[in-house]
Order: C-alpha cells, then structure tokens, then sequence
C-alpha cells in the first residue's frame, strides 16, 4: 500500500489467476487496508488467464466490502479482454475501469466519488 492509501496489486508475467491467488491478494488487501474500503491499483499486463472461480472471488459481497474502486492497467489485448471479461461478467458491485497507462489509473484511484460501478 502507498502513502496514499491505495493499494497495488502486481502480477507477474505469465499469470494465471484462480481461487488461490485471488484469496492471498484480498487477504493482503485486508491486512494493508485494516479491514477497511481501500482503493486498488492492479498491474494487469502479465495475466494470461483468469478462472471462474477467481472471478467469483473478485466479485464477491466480500471482496467487495475491501474494495472502494478498482483501476486495472492492461498492456495489450489480451489482459484488456481479460479485465473487460471480469467486470462485464462478474459485475462487481464496485466501480472498476480499465487502463493503458499508470498515471491516469491512480489519477482516477484518487479523484472524488465513487463513480459508475463497472464503468469503463
């Protein structure tokens, strides 16, 4: 978590998100955040696939009690379909929008308001 309260989440390249990996990352995210409503910044430009289940997990009542609004950084098309496909399917209850670029992601993390949940 940075100075300005906003957690980041990095993926590395070639990652493949499932249950597993989701459950560490809101477990860290509660952790950092102190079981509060954080904003997250994810680096989603090494993830190569993401399973149901992982996606459940991502939009969960639960995970969604951690989350405030969530920026996703893509690199290409692959990660883009990949965010897209999470909140346009899973349909988190909380704002989510995707990104090329990391200064306008933390911009958004740091605006005012809440949003549009699954706005893009």
């Amino acid at each position: 978590m940075g100075e300005d309260g906003i957690v980041r989440i990095v993926n590395p390249p070639g990652q493949r998100l499932g249950a597993a990996e989701i459950n560490y990352m809101m477990a860290e995210q509660r952790r950092l955040g102190e079981g509060r409503k954080v904003p997250v910044l994810i680096d989603g430009r090494g993830v190569v696939s993401m399973s149901k289940e992982a996606r459940q997990i991502g939009a969960s009542p639960e995970y969604a009690g951690l989350t405030s609004r969530m920026a996703i950084v893509v690199g290409g098309p692959v990660s883009a379909m990949i965010g897209t496909f999470f909140f346009r399917v899973a349909r988190p209850s909380f704002p989510v929008r995707l990104f090329s670029d990391f200064e306008s992601a933390l911009a958004w993390l740091r605006s005012p308001g809440e949003g549009t949940p699954g706005a893009t």
